[in-house]
């Protein structure tokens, strides 16, 4: 849905791809092609041994980490525009303009 509203923006403001590549974060293209659910990067097993030590503790022990990694990992992204990706690109590649 975020998609299909930021494709009609784009065309309504007649957004060149250099001004769009300037403004769009990789957070965005991260979640507009939807790879993962909502605090879903990491999986856990579904049904840990209750009868183990680590088993029956280590969902309660290892979500909170996993959703701050998450939520880091999307800040970053977020700080991040496809103008930058392609201007590393440029200038590992010795290319003056793109």
């Amino acid at each position: 849905m975020l998609s299909v509203a930021f494709a009609i923006l784009v065309k309504a403001i007649n957004f060149t791809p250099a001004l769009l590549a300037a403004w769009t974060a990789l957070e965005c293209v991260y979640k507009a092609v939807n790879v993962v659910q909502e605090k879903d990067l990491f999986s856990m097993h579904e049904n840990p041994n209750p009868k183990c030590l680590v088993g029956r503790n280590i969902q309660n022990t290892i979500e909170p980490l996993f959703t701050a990694a998450q939520l880091a990992m999307e800040r970053v992204l977020g700080s991040v525009t496809l103008e930058d990706v392609v201007k590393d690109i440029a200038t590992k590649e010795n290319i003056l303009s793109y």
